[in-house]
């Protein structure tokens, strides 16, 4: 896949459909791979399909991702950043911390799927999968619904599958000694118990 230059970025919109599922922020000293080469500050992480096919997801950073929005006339995503913010230097930091905080008013188990996802997203170091994604988009597009059931045990099963531990763990041994913001997963775990599953989220 090369999205690096205006022009190939055209003609890859004329074969696919693409959407954003995650604007994401990285880790100092954590590295993610994308399409344009090495992430190190912020990136985007879309969906693509094959006009109408399911095809998959990738990674890119934020010049390529704004080019791609331009082109498909897509609304650029508020970023997810999971630290707390202190001691602000600039302007640059307050309008990034501003921009995480999303202002939609959501239906309160959405709020906990799409952070919970977004920490996944966070914490994996590959494009995440299209399951993953499609749920992403879904709880985001309908934001102010109750998500099914069967989304947030898909989610389950699939932390299950990427980690050796429970989401919070695995946030927690990424971001090591760094202060990060509380998310609260307490209705995710309720359709968990349930449905009598192991709680991955928490």
């Amino acid at each position: 896949m090369n999205l690096i230059g205006h022009e190939n970025r055209k003609k890859f919109i004329e074969k696919y459909d693409i959407t954003p599922i995650s604007h994401q922020k990285i880790l100092d000293g954590q590295q993610k791979d994308g399409v344009g080469g090495l992430l190190t500050d912020h990136y985007y992480c879309f969906s693509y399909k094959l006009k109408g096919v399911e095809t998959g997801t990738f990674n890119c950073g934020y010049s390529i991702a704004e080019d791609l929005l331009k082109l498909t006339n897509q609304e650029k995503l508020p970023i997810f950043n999971p630290f707390k913010v202190t001691n602000i230097k600039n302007n640059k930091n307050k309008q990034e911390d501003k921009n995480s905080d999303n202002k939609k008013q959501y239906d309160d188990l959405a709020l906990q799927l799409t952070n919970a996802i977004n920490l996944i997203i966070f914490c994996y170091n590959s494009a995440i999968s299209g399951t993953l994604a499609k749920i992403k988009n879904e709880t985001d597009k309908y934001y102010y619904n109750r998500p099914f059931d069967y989304k947030i045990k898909s989610v389950n099963t699939i932390i299950g599958n990427l980690f050796n531990q429970k989401l919070t763990d695995e946030v927690y041994n990424v971001t090591k000694n760094r202060e990060i913001k509380n998310y609260d997963f307490t209705l995710l775990t309720e359709v968990i118990e349930k449905h009598e599953l192991i709680n991955n989220f928490e």
